[in-house]
């Protein structure tokens, strides 16, 4: 399973949540339904060997379905949610910004700090899934294309700092992933090359390159889903 997980992410970026942005535009959240009804069947099948499991996402026809999970300090509806025995124990979070990421990437980074106290203070492990394109549009009031805008380590360097705190505001598990749109930026062409992306040197990091794929890693995103798997058997063999 995991060795198709990156390639059928991909595909549904590819294939529906993309051309649903494109057709809807960014204020649509028709382009969340697709990805968030593949990673919630991915997350049933995947624990499907745990008795009394149940997974929640929004698929667009019932809103109702997407869990409202009672955090530590406030209740907040969350993209999907793992439940056993009808209790949230784990939470995914995604975030696909298409466009305009530079003007908005700190309010990105702060919703998510403040999501993630939130859940983890309630003692619910939250993962977050991020994917940018390494080159995407800025686009004017009237949605004109006016520049392009290229990921940096600046802009990557705060979710690593992050990860690597260990606090209650850090991620249980963070997955970046970078893609390349087409020169028009009309499709979604595949992954991009963290060696291409990342090639300035930093005096905190031997290889940004590097320590950003071993900070962000499938290996890593599925060690951290086996780590709650174990839990819940153990609490059901208990």
């Amino acid at each position: 399973m995991k060795d198709n997980f990156k390639k059928d992410l991909l595909d549904v970026l590819t294939n529906d949540t993309y051309p649903q942005y494109k057709a809807n535009g960014k204020r649509s959240t028709r382009k969340l339904i697709g990805i968030h009804s593949y990673l919630g069947r991915f997350l049933k099948s995947y624990f499907s060997s745990i008795p009394n499991i149940e997974v929640m996402w929004n698929e667009g026809d019932d809103k109702n379905k997407e869990a409202s999970v009672p955090g530590a300090y406030y209740p907040k509806k969350i993209d999907i949610t793992l439940l056993h025995e009808s209790k949230p124990v784990l939470c995914i979070g995604f975030k696909f910004p298409c466009s305009n990421y530079k003007q908005n990437n700190i309010n990105y980074y702060e919703n998510m700090l403040g999501e993630t106290c939130n859940i983890q203070q309630a003692k619910i492990p939250y993962f977050h899934i991020l994917v940018l394109p390494a080159v995407m549009p800025y686009c004017n009031k009237d949605g004109e294309i006016t520049r392009s805008d290229k990921i940096t380590e600046h802009d990557i360097e705060k979710y690593i700092k992050l990860c690597n705190d260990n606090i209650v505001s850090s991620p249980f598990c963070m997955l970046i992933l970078l893609i390349d749109f087409d020169a028009t930026y009309d499709n979604v062409i595949g992954y991009s090359d963290p060696n291409v992306v990342f090639q300035s040197k930093k005096i905190e990091y031997q290889n940004f390159a590097e320590t950003f794929m071993q900070t962000f890693t499938i290996d890593r995103f599925f060690d951290k889903l086996d780590e709650i798997k174990s839990k819940l058997l153990e609490a059901n063999n208990g």
